[in-house]
């Protein structure tokens, strides 16, 4: 009886240790660009030497990321994200901005990438939704440093920000979601898919759904996003 009762505490323990939540350790403040553009950012940081850089779409903020990242932290990666200029708490006004200062945006992202390099990260990766993706997948083709790369709901065109030209500059692995309804991302999606020579998944959902929407209507593409990171 006695070894039963010390097996039954042992599981009971066991158990409630696997249901603990990984809580993040969270700061908030701004980062500044090489242009001079204050830009916001929350990261949550875990004991690992991952991290992953989030992306908004138009006229969103950092926080559409929030259930997301909470999955990234138990899976064992620290998150960044941040909002884009002109949007939530960064500088600037977006619905006044040229096709220069859409491109401009990646300089945050920049910004972002040095700041995790200063905490450690040896595996830094970036997830874009939407204008979020474009800027991910042109940004990344520029910085070797980026491990992997996730896009969702991209396009060849968005607001300036074009992503055929360098795509195979990028060297390392690439999954892209989209919906077959979303004419825009779909088309886009499928050019990114067949002109990029490295390691890539082109996932297609029977929706309209896009950017980030397609996390909260596909629960099993938060799987398959935390499965890639991982390989």
């Amino acid at each position: 009886m006695k070894k039963i009762i010390i097996l039954l505490t042992m599981l009971i323990t066991a158990c409630t240790l696997i249901d603990q939540p990984i809580i993040a350790d969270t700061s908030n403040g701004f980062l500044t660009t090489e242009d001079k553009v204050k830009i916001y950012y929350s990261y949550e940081k875990i004991p690992t030497n991952k991290a992953v850089i989030l992306i908004h779409m138009l006229d969103r903020s950092h926080t559409d990321w929030n259930a997301f990242s909470k999955r990234l932290h138990k899976t064992n990666f620290s998150t960044l994200a941040i909002d884009l200029r002109g949007h939530g708490k960064s500088d600037l006004n977006w619905e006044e901005f040229s096709e220069k200062d859409f491109n401009n945006m990646l300089l945050e992202i920049k910004s972002a990438k040095e700041f995790l390099k200063k905490e450690n990260y040896t595996e830094i990766s970036i997830i874009g939704a939407s204008i979020g993706a474009n800027l991910a997948l042109n940004y990344a083709s520029n910085d070797q440093d980026i491990n992997k790369l996730v896009l969702l709901s991209p396009s060849e065109d968005y607001r300036g920000i074009k992503t055929l030209s360098n795509l195979n500059n990028f060297n390392n692995s690439l999954l892209i979601a989209t919906g077959s309804k979303d004419i825009k991302s779909y088309i886009g999606s499928k050019k990114i898919n067949e002109s990029f020579k490295g390691n890539r998944k082109l996932l297609m959902y029977n929706t309209e759904n896009h950017g980030t929407i397609l996390l909260l209507s596909h629960f099993e593409l938060n799987k398959e996003i935390i499965e890639f990171l991982k390989a």
